[in-house]
Parts: structure tokens; sequence; C-alpha cells
């Protein structure tokens, strides 16, 4: 009877677990919180350059559709197309739509260029457009978007990234776009 006394006071003197699981909870929190934020922005940069991408496909496909073009109606395919951003800001939106023609050399030259929010591309000057893009004698619309996405961590971590698209088309309808 003894030995089975002395047992529980031996039990009674070893360490106390009841705080452990609060301990440890607090050490990850904070961890844990931060790679949750992290994870919603990372979510909501994909879905900013989503957008990015599809307004930069709606200018292009917009305007490789028409016969002629105005600096009116390329300023309205820009205005217009912006609303494919919704619901994020556009302010920090940069749109350039310009045409080159591909010479029987394989020189692209600017044809015309309107930007919305930056400077298009210099009319007549040599456009270096990727590998396997561009056919010789023919034409080519390209639309740019880039946006600056704003990545918030809580307030804690504020941070800039960089996005954008260039879509190259041929025009539908003729061969060449001419802006009148």
């Amino acid at each position: 009877m003894a030995l089975h006394g002395s047992l529980r006071t031996t039990r009674q003197i070893g360490p106390d677990k009841k705080g452990t699981a609060l301990l440890e909870f607090a050490i990850t929190l904070p961890v844990l919180l931060m790679l949750y934020l992290g994870f919603v922005q990372i979510c909501d940069a994909v879905a900013v350059y989503r957008k990015t991408t599809t307004t930069t496909r709606t200018i292009a496909d917009l305007t490789s559709q028409m016969t002629q073009v105005s600096d009116t109606e390329l300023d309205s395919i820009m205005s217009a197309s912006s609303q494919v951003m919704a619901p994020y800001a556009t302010t920090g939106v940069r749109m350039v739509l310009t045409q080159v023609t591909v010479s029987s050399a394989g020189v692209a030259t600017v044809d015309w260029s309107r930007g919305s929010g930056v400077g298009g591309d210099a009319v007549g000057s040599v456009y270096t457009l990727p590998a396997g893009v561009g056919i010789n004698g023919t034409s080519l619309v390209i639309g740019k978007v880039n946006y600056d996405y704003l990545a918030n961590l809580g307030g804690i971590v504020r941070t800039e990234i960089p996005l954008g698209d260039t879509i190259y088309m041929y025009p539908r309808s003729t061969p060449k776009i001419p802006k009148v």
C-alpha cells in the first residue's frame, strides 16, 4: 500500500501538460495567418492576371474585326474593354493597340498605334516580332495590356506585381486596317 501511495506522489510531481496546446497554438497562429493571407493574395493576383489576358484579347479581337479605324473608335474600344477588368481598379491599366505590316523581307513596321494610359508605338518604326509570328506581306494587330497589381498582405507587406500580356491577331475583314 505504501508503494501505491508513492506512485501517486510521483505522478503529481511530473510535468504539467495542461498549457502545452495553448502555447503551441500561440506560436503557430501568426505563421498560419501569414500563410492564409499569402494564399489569398496569390489567388487574387492570378484572377487579376486572367482579367488582364482577357482584356488584351478583347481589344485585339475587336480591332481585328474592323475594316477601318479612327482614334475615336480605338479610344472607345479601349475604354469599353477596361470594363473587363471589373471589379478590379482600372487606374493602373495601360493598353496599346498597334498595327504592323511585315514586308516581303520580313521587317515589321508600325502602320498606326494608339495607347491608353501610356503612349503608343512610333509610326514608321521597326517593330520586333517574336520568332514565328508574322508572315511576310501581311499585317498584324497587336494588343498589349499592362497592369500593376498591388499585393497587400494584411497591411503589413505591400508590394507591386507587374502583370501584362501581348496578343497578335491578323485582320479578319481586310488584309490591312487603315486608320482614318
